[in-house]
């Protein structure tokens, strides 16, 4: 008998088989760790309850003490940063970031898009963000949970879809008039990280072109 198994192609770290996503074992593979600027401090990343995937009684903040960022709903977080030095400072959360639930049965998360939070000196910001699921079947993300902001994924499959949805007009905080519409938007790209963690297929030509049809940012 004549088998080919020796000659089939490793798929690890593809659609579907990408560690620690999805039902995937293994630890995350990060392309470039989470570093905090200088004189940058964070407190413990705690969950969230998300009860629901869809969030239509939002009260969005744009203080210099409150932010909601991020496009997601099933992996809600925050955290406080704060700010030492008397000179404010960005910090930029990039997309493709993963936030890993330190709990072993909980929802890690990944920010889509590239996220800066700008903090004045000698001051503190608290900043929720909403994230993607990368484990479906897990639980949403709970108060019990606590998070690591890992770095930005070496997936290239990943790669990939944060760069299509780069100029986009998706991150919530510029949805504040119309929660319906990021919604839809929310849901479909889930649907998109899930095409990746838990189907050997990939992203679909129709999901692509639904991407592409995304209003820009600049728009």
């Amino acid at each position: 008998m004549i088998t080919f198994s020796s000659c089939e192609k490793e798929t690890v770290g593809e659609a579907g088989n990408i560690p620690g996503m999805g039902e995937t074992s293994g630890a995350f593979e990060i392309s470039k760790a989470f570093v905090l600027p200088e004189g940058i401090t964070v407190s413990p990343i705690t969950g969230l309850s998300s009860v629901s995937t869809n969030i239509d009684d939002l009260t969005l903040k744009s203080t210099n003490h409150r932010r909601e960022r991020g496009c997601g709903s099933e992996v809600q977080c925050e955290m406080t940063f704060g700010n030492t030095k008397p000179e404010p400072c960005d910090i930029e959360i990039e997309g493709g970031t993963i936030f890993e639930c330190l709990e072993a049965d909980g929802q890690s998360g990944m920010c889509m898009q590239t996220i800066r939070i700008h903090v004045l000196g000698n001051s503190q910001v608290q900043v929720k963000f909403y994230l993607q699921c990368l484990n479906k079947g897990r639980p949403s993300s709970r108060l019990v949970d606590t998070y690591k902001i890992k770095g930005v994924t070496a997936s290239k499959s990943f790669t990939d879809l944060v760069s299509a949805l780069k100029p986009k007009r998706i991150d919530i905080s510029q949805f504040s008039d119309n929660m319906s519409d990021y919604n839809v938007i929310q849901g479909k790209i889930q649907r998109c990280v899930w095409s990746l963690t838990n189907s050997i297929y990939g992203v679909n030509q129709e999901d692509w072109d639904y991407i592409a049809s995304l209003q820009d940012m600049e728009d």
